[in-house]
């Protein structure tokens, strides 16, 4: 499956990397891309992937970059802006089928979108400064937090990368307003909040989240009208299908960690907020052309 992902993304990067004028370079942005896409689809650090006995003879090119300039080129613009773009152009090619909430939007994001975030814990003794402390999966873990928002497609809608002690509300008002259409946003108790329902509304969707603390009163301050209309929405037969889709979520994150090269944890080489981001970004790179190619193969 490794060869095959590869093969796929070479494919990918070699039709984003064409636009890209990098001229004065030993090595195209494209094969930065690609070595850098060999070493994590392995999960071996970068250097790995610098040396010519790492590869199969019909794979390998004639040379190589070096692992200082890997780490140069990563950083720059021209190579982040690649990787944005193959992101983009898998978000537009959504797999066949129905999201189960109605017909599909013409975004191709779908009625019903879930939002959650996943821990992404380091060694209780790392020495990354990025790392911070913070609350995930029903217990407290150092490291940080991939935040997404999934709809239809093989990649999420939008996401994040930060560190473990930012709150998935305060998370979720930077990835909401990437919505388009209309539809229903489903989110866990954590994302029970005035300004997130209002927000959401101001994207063409309705927020539904059970409240934060079950059994109690609504609360002593101004209530949006947005939150009392999603909570009521919750008790009725309607919500209750809807928010039982939140589900699907749980099974992307699930897909994106149960392949070899999926997304099982931060090795002790990718430490740092820049490389965590970017190793998370390659990660859900494969992981949406593993989708793709296993829809099309079943269909």
């Amino acid at each position: 499956m490794e060869r095959e992902l590869w093969l796929r993304i070479r494919a990918l990067a070699t039709e984003v990397c064409e636009s890209i004028e990098h001229p004065c370079v030993q090595f195209s942005d494209r094969w930065i891309v690609l070595v850098y896409a060999w070493a994590v689809i392995h999960d071996r650090p970068t250097y790995w992937a610098c040396q010519l006995t790492n590869w199969p003879v019909d794979l390998r090119p004639a040379r190589l970059p070096s692992q200082p300039t890997m780490s140069r080129r990563l950083r720059t613009g021209h190579v982040q802006w690649a990787l944005a773009v193959m992101m983009d152009q898998l978000g537009d090619e959504p797999p066949p089928g129905d999201d189960g909430g109605g017909s599909s939007t013409s975004s191709g994001q779908g009625l019903v979108k879930s939002i959650d975030g996943k821990p992404l814990p380091v060694g209780g003794f790392s020495k990354d400064h990025d790392a911070r402390r913070g609350h995930g999966a029903g217990q407290k873990f150092r490291g940080y937090k991939l935040h997404a928002l999934w709809g239809l497609g093989p990649v999420p809608i939008a996401w994040d990368v930060c560190s473990a002690e930012r709150s998935e509300p305060v998370e979720a008002q930077r990835l909401v307003p990437c919505l388009r259409d209309y539809g229903y946003v489903l989110g866990d108790a954590a994302y029970d909040s005035n300004a997130l329902y209002d927000l959401a509304i101001e994207a063409g969707h309705q927020l539904i989240a059970p409240k934060k603390r079950p059994g109690s009163g609504l609360g002593h301050g101004p209530q949006s009208e947005h939150r009392l209309h999603g909570l009521a929405l919750l008790e009725t037969p309607l919500g209750q299908r809807l928010y039982a889709k939140r589900s699907e979520i749980e099974r992307r994150f699930g897909n994106l960690t149960s392949f070899g090269g999926g997304l099982s944890g931060l090795p002790a080489w990718v430490r740092g907020i820049r490389r965590v981001g970017m190793w998370v970004e390659m990660k859900l790179i494969l992981n949406g052309l593993r989708s793709i190619y296993q829809l099309r193969v079943s269909a």
